[in-house]
């Protein structure tokens, strides 16, 4: 039944402070034609909203996978704190070419560390990423982004 995963949407309190994590740190581009501010019945369908109203920056990677930034203007609702680990929790697993530079520039930017610093991924040497190297970071909201390198001759074959 399913045919892909065509974007990942993550309410955000601030689509601004966002982008200020994806596309200035990690680097992710803003896939413009989708982005912007969106209002109307459809949306108020869709979310069960009355008069929904929202800010979108839809994020792009290399590959072309998105992630969609939604900040709601109306309703306005107060940020509810879901720990990792806690059911309704969850994160996001995003590919990097180079982890120490990615690790210093969320440093740099202040954001908070789950993982500190990255280590190499505890797998059997059988499994696709085995040499390669993870952390985990919280974006502003406190989303939990996996940060994956794997290692070179998957990077190299996937790339």
């Amino acid at each position: 039944m399913f045919n892909t995963v065509n974007h990942t949407g993550m309410t955000v309190s601030s689509v601004d402070e966002s982008l200020k994590f994806y596309r200035d740190t990690l680097g992710l581009s803003v896939e413009e034609a989708r982005s912007g501010e969106w209002s109307g019945g459809f949306l108020s369908h869709l979310t069960g909203y009355e008069d929904t109203h929202l800010r979108i920056a839809m994020v792009q990677c290399k590959d072309g996978s998105r992630i969609q930034l939604e900040e709601f203007v109306h309703p306005r609702m107060e940020k509810e704190e879901v720990a990792w680990g806690q059911p309704g929790s969850w994160h996001v697993c995003v590919e990097v070419s180079d982890m120490f530079e990615v690790f210093e520039a969320v440093k740099e930017n202040g954001y908070r560390i789950v993982s500190d610093p990255p280590e190499p991924v505890p797998l059997p040497e059988e499994s696709i990423h085995y040499g390669g190297y993870f952390f985990a970071v919280l974006d502003p909201d406190g989303h939990v982004i996996e940060l994956l390198q794997p290692p070179a001759e998957y990077r190299d074959q996937y790339s």
